[in-house]
C-alpha cells in the first residue's frame, strides 16, 4: 500500500504515466541518490571556506570573539543554583532578590549567566 497511485499521485495519474515514453524523461526516485554525496560535498566546502578563507579574513578585519559574561560571585545564589534548582520560579526569584536585596531583572540575569556559563564548560 505504500506505493498506492491513491495515496502520491493525483486522481487522473498512475505511476504507469511517469515511465518515460515519447522521448519525454520523468526523475526517478533513484535520482535522489545524488544527493548524499552532494550533500557531504556542500560540507567540505564549508569547512574548507571556514577554516581557510573566513577565519584569516576575520582576524584580518579585527573580528573578535563573542564576550562571555561570567555571572558575578554570590553564595546566596550560587548555593540556591547547585542544591535547588538551574531553572528558579518566580516566586523563587523574586524571595531571593528581596534576600540579597537585588532586583528581580537582576538575580534572572544571574542565573541566566550561570547557566550559560555551565553550557561552555560543557562544549
Amino acid at each position: 500500500y505504500f506505493w498506492w497511485d491513491r495515496l502520491w499521485l493525483p486522481y487522473n495519474l498512475t505511476w504507469t504515466d511517469l515511465e518515460d515514453h515519447d522521448g519525454l524523461v520523468f526523475p526517478k526516485a533513484s535520482d535522489l541518490y545524488v544527493s548524499i554525496p552532494l550533500a557531504f560535498v556542500f560540507l567540505l566546502i564549508r569547512l574548507l571556506f571556514e577554516r581557510y578563507v573566513a577565519t584569516p579574513l576575520a582576524k584580518a578585519l579585527g573580528v573578535k570573539e563573542k564576550v562571555k559574561l561570567k555571572a558575578s560571585p554570590s553564595p546566596v545564589l550560587e548555593k540556591f543554583y547547585v542544591s535547588q534548582a538551574k531553572h528558579p520560579k518566580q516566586n523563587d526569584v523574586e524571595h531571593l532578590a528581596e534576600q540579597m536585596g537585588s532586583s528581580v531583572r537582576q538575580v534572572e540575569r544571574w542565573f541566566r549567566r550561570r547557566r550559560n556559563q555551565d553550557r561552555s564548560e560543557e562544549h
